[in-house]
């Protein structure tokens, strides 16, 4: 099976159940989850029996500055999920419940910059450029603590 399997099955989009992201300046993270077998919405809406999202605003980011993260995922798309972020050793945010889609394929780790305006709307975009620098990176199984992984 490759990414987007339940394409196959009549979705027409996937998008990544977590994302860290900076948008404005801010740090945010992004959860999604479904526990249909076929996504239609990642929205609660009628006719959508599992799927929603959240936006957890983190705070302003520093620039020239190292920010430190750690993730412990237990990916589920029922309520046996969970969800804990510590931003430079500070906890974050601390969710139970769903946080990935009920897929052919479990997620996956996927690093670096996307910026879908540089190639769906290029005259939206005002950079053209931006560095992005990574270290030290560590993952841990199921039974891996944040003193196992922390920076």
């Amino acid at each position: 099976m490759v990414f987007g399997a339940g394409l196959c099955l009549g979705e027409t989009w996937r998008t990544p159940p977590l994302i860290l992201t900076t948008v404005d300046g801010n740090w945010s993270i992004h959860r999604r989850w479904d526990g249909d077998k076929i996504t239609r919405s990642t929205r609660h809406q009628e006719g959508v029996t599992g799927g929603g999202t959240e936006t957890v605003e983190v705070g302003p980011y520093e620039r020239g500055v190292w920010t430190d993260w750690v993730f412990q995922v237990k990916w589920a798309y029922d309520d046996q999920g969970q969800l804990k972020v510590w931003q430079n050793g500070q906890l974050v945010a601390d969710r139970q419940g769903p946080n990935t889609f009920r897929d052919f394929i479990m997620p996956y780790f996927k690093i670096g910059i996307y910026k879908p305006q540089w190639t769906s709307n290029p005259a939206r975009s005002h950079l053209d450029e931006r560095t992005l620098y990574i270290d030290a990176i560590r993952i841990g199984n199921g039974q891996a603590t944040y003193e196992d992984v922390a920076p």
